[in-house]
């Protein structure tokens, strides 16, 4: 209820592992999505059939540009925005441009997830620059290399993916503070992770402001 009251165009949605189903369940549950893509699009992104305890998730994002999906470890967040991702290409009628922002261990899930996808993490950064004028595609970095590749914000992505999201969680980071300036006009944005604020309720401020382009609930600071 509370963002419709604030009027944010913005989901969280939190799944607690006690309540998630046992995994015997899930594999008598499993279920495609009642609009399936079609075989060939199947085939390009390989996209997982959703669980029972995923779906609930993917109808409360499908229409929204805005998302902060939040849950915990081993529930499928990946899973659900490629679904996500398809859903907005059906919507838009062509292929996405799309940035993946996270540490090195859940790029390789990524990898595993959406190929074929471009790992332009570590690479130098002439490389970076070639490889980010390609039109559309997968394109994922760590927030370590994105901080240090000005040209992502002339790149033209159509949507950027921050997983992990706590290394936004402080206000006065270079992270922060580049990636909120550079994709700020972004149409579609969203943030992934487990734990969103796990020192202090503080650290949500910061990731939820980069998702609204540097401003959340009034406040820009």
């Amino acid at each position: 209820r509370a963002p419709r009251r604030l009027g944010l165009d913005v989901v969280v949605a939190v799944l607690p592992a006690r309540l998630s189903p046992s995994p015997r369940f899930l594999r008598r549950a499993s279920l495609p999505l009642s609009s399936s893509p079609s075989s060939s699009l199947r085939r390009v992104l390989k996209l997982k059939p959703l669980r029972a305890h995923q779906i609930p998730a993917f109808e409360f994002i499908k229409p929204r540009s805005l998302v902060a999906l939040f849950l915990e470890m081993r529930l499928g967040k990946t899973v659900t925005l490629t679904h996500w991702f398809n859903e907005l290409e059906k919507r838009l009628g062509r292929k996405l441009k799309i940035l993946i922002i996270a540490p090195k261990t859940p790029l390789v899930s990524w990898r595993d997830e959406i190929p074929p996808s471009v790992s332009i993490a570590g690479t130098s950064k002439k490389h970076r620059n070639e490889t980010i004028k390609r039109r559309h595609g997968y394109f994922l970095i760590t927030p370590q290399s994105a901080v240090q590749t000005p040209e992502l914000a002339r790149a033209g992505f159509d949507v950027v993916v921050c997983d992990e999201s706590t290394f936004l969680k402080s206000a006065k980071s270079q992270a922060f503070k580049k990636l909120t300036r550079w994709f700020k006009d972004t149409p579609y944005k969203a943030l992934l992770t487990g734990l969103p604020n796990p020192q202090d309720n503080m650290e949500l401020w910061p990731q939820m402001a980069w998702l609204h382009g540097g401003e959340w609930i009034g406040y820009n600071n």
